[in-house]
Protein backbone atom coordinates (compact mmCIF):
# COMPACT_ATOMS: atom_id res chain seq x y z
CA UNK A 1 0.00 0.00 0.00
CA UNK A 2 2.86 2.40 0.82
CA UNK A 3 4.50 1.64 -2.53
CA UNK A 4 1.28 2.42 -4.38
CA UNK A 5 0.85 5.74 -2.55
CA UNK A 6 4.48 6.65 -3.26
CA UNK A 7 4.06 5.73 -6.92
CA UNK A 8 0.94 7.90 -7.23
CA UNK A 9 2.66 10.89 -5.60
CA UNK A 10 5.72 10.43 -7.83
CA UNK A 11 3.62 10.17 -10.99
CA UNK A 12 1.69 13.30 -10.02
CA UNK A 13 4.92 15.22 -9.40
CA UNK A 14 6.36 14.18 -12.74
CA UNK A 15 3.17 15.14 -14.59
CA UNK A 16 3.16 18.61 -13.01
CA UNK A 17 6.80 19.14 -13.94
CA UNK A 18 6.34 17.83 -17.49
CA UNK A 19 3.29 19.94 -18.32
CA UNK A 20 4.48 23.15 -16.68
CA UNK A 21 4.50 26.18 -18.98
CA UNK A 22 7.54 27.68 -17.33
CA UNK A 23 10.50 26.94 -19.53
CA UNK A 24 13.99 28.39 -19.44
CA UNK A 25 14.12 29.02 -23.18
CA UNK A 26 10.69 30.68 -23.29
CA UNK A 27 9.61 28.44 -26.17
CA UNK A 28 6.18 26.94 -26.57
CA UNK A 29 4.56 29.51 -24.24
CA UNK A 30 3.41 33.10 -24.67
CA UNK A 31 1.14 35.67 -23.07
CA UNK A 32 -1.94 36.35 -25.20
CA UNK A 33 -4.98 38.60 -25.02
CA UNK A 34 -7.95 39.37 -27.22
CA UNK A 35 -7.96 42.82 -28.80
CA UNK A 36 -10.90 44.52 -30.50
CA UNK A 37 -10.26 47.39 -32.91
CA UNK A 38 -12.66 49.64 -34.78
CA UNK A 39 -12.60 49.97 -38.58
CA UNK A 40 -10.02 52.79 -38.28
CA UNK A 41 -7.64 50.54 -36.31
CA UNK A 42 -8.14 52.18 -32.89
CA UNK A 43 -8.25 49.77 -29.94
CA UNK A 44 -11.74 49.51 -28.41
CA UNK A 45 -11.15 46.80 -25.80
CA UNK A 46 -8.32 44.57 -24.64
CA UNK A 47 -8.67 41.34 -22.70
CA UNK A 48 -6.50 40.29 -19.79
CA UNK A 49 -3.19 38.69 -20.76
CA UNK A 50 -2.89 35.04 -19.86
CA UNK A 51 -0.16 32.51 -20.49
CA UNK A 52 -0.90 29.84 -23.10
CA UNK A 53 1.32 26.90 -24.01
CA UNK A 54 1.78 24.22 -26.63
CA UNK A 55 -1.48 23.22 -28.38
CA UNK A 56 -3.51 26.01 -26.76
CA UNK A 57 -1.00 28.58 -28.00
CA UNK A 58 -1.00 27.09 -31.52
CA UNK A 59 -4.80 27.21 -31.57
CA UNK A 60 -4.87 30.90 -30.61
CA UNK A 61 -2.20 31.81 -33.15
CA UNK A 62 -4.18 30.04 -35.87
CA UNK A 63 -7.51 31.65 -34.95
CA UNK A 64 -8.53 34.05 -37.73
CA UNK A 65 -9.71 37.59 -36.85
CA UNK A 66 -13.48 38.04 -36.48
CA UNK A 67 -15.17 41.09 -38.03
CA UNK A 68 -18.58 42.14 -36.70
CA UNK A 69 -21.27 43.96 -38.78
CA UNK A 70 -19.97 47.39 -37.67
CA UNK A 71 -16.49 46.61 -39.02
CA UNK A 72 -14.85 46.04 -35.62
CA UNK A 73 -12.17 43.34 -35.70
CA UNK A 74 -11.43 41.04 -32.77
CA UNK A 75 -8.25 38.98 -32.79
CA UNK A 76 -5.79 37.27 -30.48
CA UNK A 77 -2.45 39.02 -29.92
CA UNK A 78 0.44 37.05 -28.41
CA UNK A 79 3.85 38.30 -27.21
Amino acid sequence: MKKLALLIVLAFGISITYYSCEQDDGGDCAYCKSVQKDNAGAVITEGIEEEYCLDDLDELRNTPPITDPEGNVTQWVCD
